[in-house]
């Protein structure tokens, strides 16, 4: 055979080699790394023996859930939503916390519950990196439990403010209340107001925007607590919070919110029959 044909032959070999389907088996793509071990955390270890020192934090199973994306769409508004059910042999939730661990403020909320309230919250927060959220719930007779999720976002804490939404004024609320499930009602509530965390420029003059955000939610009905919240920077602009309590209120409801400069903001809303 001349030595031309010889080489054509061994090209033609070659390309067929590297185009089998059997060359991906030896070298197949990376697999994606799996997410960090969640108690390997140096900073959550240290805001847990602050919250709850040596107490054992249990496998929550169904009755504690934290649902959000796995990977933020927009880092700035991220929505989360987490909820507990009462077990029989605990009793009622009185307690939650949020905490995501690489913010630059991890331990974003804190609720007290009271009365009928239900341990539910629906909000959009800010996530400044890749990291695991957590949220960790207190049942009456003083267990703990907690739900761990990993989301990859980056960037929400350092995002420029959102434009100024027509000619609202500071502290407007609007509030809504519809009953999702039958003897449960839920509160809808926005409030207008920046949430700036202090870290994000300005788009226009390049300066920093002074932090200026809602620390503290109290939610009533006629007088008598139903929760109340403590807030950080971490909550997106503009706040909002869907929260539930269990029975057919009627009576006076109130939110009463306060933010970091010890500005207060309230609206009532009439209840006098369950929501449809």
């Amino acid at each position: 055979m001349a030595p031309t044909s010889q080489r054509r032959q061994a090209l033609q070999g070659l390309g067929l080699l590297l185009l089998a389907p059997q060359g991906w088996a030896t070298n197949p793509p990376p697999r994606p790394a799996p997410p960090p071990n969640p108690e390997h955390s140096a900073r959550w270890q240290g805001i847990r023996r602050s919250l709850f020192g040596d107490q054992a934090l249990l496998e929550p199973g169904s009755a504690l859930q934290l649902d959000m994306p796995a990977r933020a769409v927009d880092a700035a508004q991220v929505p989360l939503r987490l909820q507990a059910q009462p077990l029989p042999q605990a009793g009622e939730v009185q307690a939650l916390w949020l905490v995501i661990d690489e913010n630059p403020s991890p331990l974003s909320m804190a609720l007290t519950l009271h009365g009928p309230a239900l341990a539910f919250v629906q909000t959009r927060v800010r996530v400044d990196s890749y990291t695991h959220v957590r949220a960790i719930a207190r049942w009456r007779d003083g267990s703990l439990r907690m739900a761990t999720h990993y989301i990859k976002a980056a960037g929400g804490c350092a995002a420029p403010p959102l434009p100024a939404q027509g000619a609202r004024a500071l502290g407007d609320i609007e509030l809504q209340v519809q009953s999702p499930a039958e003897g449960v009602q839920e509160l809808q509530a926005r409030i207008e107001h920046p949430n700036h965390n202090g870290l994000a420029l300005d788009p226009l003059t390049r300066l920093a925007t002074p932090a200026h955000f809602l620390s503290e939610l109290k939610l009533s009905l006629d007088e008598q607590p139903l929760l109340q919240a403590q807030l950080d920077f971490s909550i997106s602009d503009p706040p909002t919070l869907s929260l539930r309590w269990r029975g057919a209120a009627q009576g006076q409801l109130r939110l009463h919110a306060t933010d970091n400069r010890d500005q207060h903001f309230q609206q009532t809303l009439q209840l006098c029959a369950v929501p449809r």
